[in-house]
């Protein structure tokens, strides 16, 4: 694993400005909207939660990764390398999940923050309840990198493909964004198994006075996470074995 370390330090050292631009605009949004707390009331919690948006970046970052060394002239060292190539797309990947889950760390911080601090007075809908920490991180980072592996994955695909087809690779790009999102909708329902504890994941948290224990269905997560992994390991699969000099 040690030629992969390398190549990880190497792309996140490549991406750190964009990376670190993120990270930063991320904390400041949370920062001020814990600062703005006291009177901005339920608003501010979209405030803070609004970076977790910033998944839709990601694919192009990667995108953009892939691009960088062709422009730069540097993939032809890459591709020299006595390694995998789809060690070469992994690191790749690797930074960009590494970036997706700082803005969701630092997103999900403030929420936890100006949930503790929230009252029931403050928001009518969560009279009689107690929001637990644990559920905000757990709900929110299942559901945020569920969603950032499918998006990485079929941006994984697109740039699979153009190493395979070489020409109108923008035509290519759009019919292999289709046609990946047409296999996982089309493999939702079949696919879809009761997956039993699994499949559910039990709120601490309590609602409404109620003394049952409520359950969140987390089995379309699950799904959306490893068709997002398949989606990869065919994109990589695909660079490894197409991919070349320009």
């Amino acid at each position: 694993m040690r030629p992969f370390a390398v190549l990880y330090l190497k792309e996140f050292k490549d991406n750190l400005n964009t990376v670190a631009l993120l990270w930063v605009a991320t904390f400041a949004i949370g920062l001020y909207a814990i600062s703005q707390q006291a009177e901005a009331g339920i608003w501010v919690s979209i405030l803070a939660a609004s970076p977790y948006m910033g998944v839709l970046i990601l694919p192009f970052l990667l995108a953009q990764s892939f691009a960088s060394e062709i422009k730069a002239q540097t993939n032809y060292q890459l591709l020299a390398l006595p390694i995998a190539r789809w060690q070469v797309g992994l690191s790749k990947v690797a930074v960009v999940v590494t970036a997706g889950s700082g803005i969701w760390l630092f997103t999900t911080g403030a929420i936890h923050w100006l949930a503790i601090g929230f009252d029931e007075s403050d928001m009518t809908f969560l009279q009689g309840s107690k929001l637990q920490g644990i559920d905000i991180w757990v709900l929110s980072g299942l559901g945020y990198h569920a969603f950032a592996l499918l998006l990485l994955g079929i941006a994984c695909v697109m740039e699979g493909a153009k190493q395979y087809i070489k020409k109108r690779r923008r035509l290519l790009g759009l019919g292999v964004f289709i046609a990946c999102f047409w296999v996982y909708f089309k493999f939702t329902g079949e696919l879809s198994i009761d997956l039993g504890d699994l499949g559910v994941y039990s709120l601490e948290s309590e609602f409404l006075h109620s003394d049952q224990p409520m359950q969140a269905p987390i089995a379309g997560l699950l799904y959306t996470a490893v068709m997002g992994i398949g989606f990869i390991a065919i994109g990589l699969g695909l660079y490894d074995r197409f991919a070349e000099v320009d």
